[in-house]
C-alpha cells in the first residue's frame, strides 16, 4: 500500500533489514490501530445501550404504556400497534405480564399454518367451504400452481372426520375420494390411521 510504505521502509531498516521481522510488526502496528479503536467503540456503545434501557423500562413501568414515537408515527400500522398493545393494559407491568401470557398460550397450541390450505386460505375447515365457491373459475387456471388449483378439494381432516376412521367402508370409501382428488397414500395413512402399504392394498382390492 502506497501510504503505509514509507512507515514499512523505516522500520524494515529499524530491524536490520530483515523483511519478514517488519512485515509481522508492520501487520500488528496496522491490525492494532484498526482493532482497538472499533473494540473501543463497541464497549463504550455497549454501555450507552445498557443506560438507555435501564432509563427505558424505569420510564415505561413507572407511567403509560406508549410505544415510542418513531413506532408510532409508522405509517398505517403505528396506531394500531398503539391500540393493540393498549389491549394488554394501561400501566406497563400489567401489559407486560398479560403479555408474557398472551404468548404462553399461544405456544402451547398447534400452529395455525396447519390449517394453510392450498397456499392460499389459511382458517379453519368451515371458512374454506365459504370461500371455495368464490374461487370456482380461478383453480381452472393453468397457470396458478398445483397446490393452488386443488384448494376446491376436500381436506383430509374433514374425509376422515366422525366416525369414518372406524367404519371400514366408509374409510375405505373416503380413502378413493381422496386418491381421486390427488392425495398421496402418505398423506392418506396419516389421517386414516393406517400404514401406507395398508392403503395401497385396500386400493388393489386386496383388502
Amino acid at each position: 500500500c502506497y501510504v503505509t510504505w514509507p512507515a514499512y521502509v523505516r522500520l524494515r531498516s529499524a530491524v536490520g533489514n530483515r523483511h519478514n521481522l517488519a512485515a509481522v510488526l508492520m501487520t500488528l502496528l496496522l491490525a492494532s490501530a484498526l482493532v482497538l479503536p472499533l473494540a473501543w467503540l463497541v464497549l463504550l456503545l455497549e454501555s450507552e445501550m445498557v443506560h438507555m434501557y435501564e432509563a427505558l423500562a424505569a420510564k415505561i413501568t413507572s407511567g403509560p404504556l406508549v410505544l415510542p414515537e418513531p413506532v408510532r408515527e409508522l405509517p398505517m400500522i403505528g396506531d394500531e400497534l398503539q391500540k393493540l398493545l393498549a389491549q394488554f393494559g394501561r400501566r406497563a407491568s400489567v401489559a407486560r405480564a398479560k403479555y408474557a401470557d398472551f404468548v404462553a398460550q399461544g405456544m402451547a397450541q398447534p400452529s395455525p399454518w396447519d390449517e394453510l390450505r392450498g397456499q392460499v386460505l389459511l382458517g379453519t375447515e368451515h371458512f374454506a367451504a365459504q370461500m371455495r365457491p368464490l374461487l370456482q373459475g380461478v383453480t381452472a387456471l393453468k397457470d396458478i400452481p398445483r397446490a393452488q388449483r386443488e384448494l376446491l378439494r376436500p381436506s383430509l381432516k374433514a374425509l376422515f372426520a366422525g366416525r369414518v376412521r372406524g367404519d371400514k367402508i366408509l374409510r375405505d370409501a373416503a380413502i378413493r375420494v381422496a386418491l381421486a382428488h390427488g392425495y398421496s397414500m402418505a398423506a392418506i395413512a396419516g389421517h386414516a390411521g393406517l400404514h401406507y402399504s395398508t392403503i395401497s392394498k385396500i386400493i388393489k382390492g386386496e383388502r
